[in-house]
């Protein structure tokens, strides 16, 4: 498969444009595009973008993306029979801050495979990512203490943040091996 970057108008034969249906979404979206002997294009979504700010508003975005994207509205981790993809997980990305968490930024959900983990566990080694890994009952609170322990501890300058590019991974408790829920942050940093 090749990867390209397309605008939603220019994706031939998709079920339905991408900003007609979700207008609340980036224009851009990353897309994986195949052919077989027969020349028959196929589609995969692999990145789904919504510009906001940490405010109500935007809480109310990233929870209606999440929605879509749990459900298989948007086809980011089910396959076209709405079936979860193996071995594929979402992960939100933090990018193209327009100064720090309280200004605007670019939230993009990406479908990533294993390995995007041992890379990004490899730049953490190398100081250009700190880790942040809470679990609990439920997704959301740990999602909140996560975040607040970053507040706190940029607040604190135990941590100086670069605000380039940060990602978190939430995983319900139905699918770890200790049976709790966990937020893992990792929070891009300058030296």
């Amino acid at each position: 498969m090749k990867l390209i970057e397309l605008l939603d108008d220019e994706i031939p034969e998709f079920k339905r444009p991408v900003r007609e249906t979700f207008p609340q979404y980036s224009q851009k979206s990353i897309i994986y595009i195949a052919s077989d002997k027969k020349n028959i294009m196929t589609y995969k979504l692999d990145k789904v973008t919504i510009r906001l700010k940490n405010d109500a508003e935007g809480m109310n975005k990233i929870g209606e993306l999440f929605a879509d994207i749990v459900s298989g509205e948007i086809p980011l981790i089910f396959n076209s029979d709405k079936e979860l993809i193996d071995g594929i997980a979402p992960v939100s990305e933090y990018s193209n801050y327009e100064s720090d968490e309280t200004g605007e930024y670019d939230l993009s959900v990406i479908a990533v495979e294993k390995e995007f983990f041992k890379n990004l566990e490899n730049e953490v080694s190398q100081g250009k990512f700190i880790k942040y890994d809470i679990s609990g009952e439920d997704v959301m609170a740990c999602a909140q203490s996560a975040w607040k322990q970053v507040w706190q501890d940029q607040s604190n300058q135990k941590i100086n943040r670069s605000f380039n590019i940060d990602y978190e991974s939430t995983v319900p408790k139905e699918f770890t091996s200790d049976g709790k829920a966990h937020c893992i942050l990792y929070i891009g940093v300058d030296p």
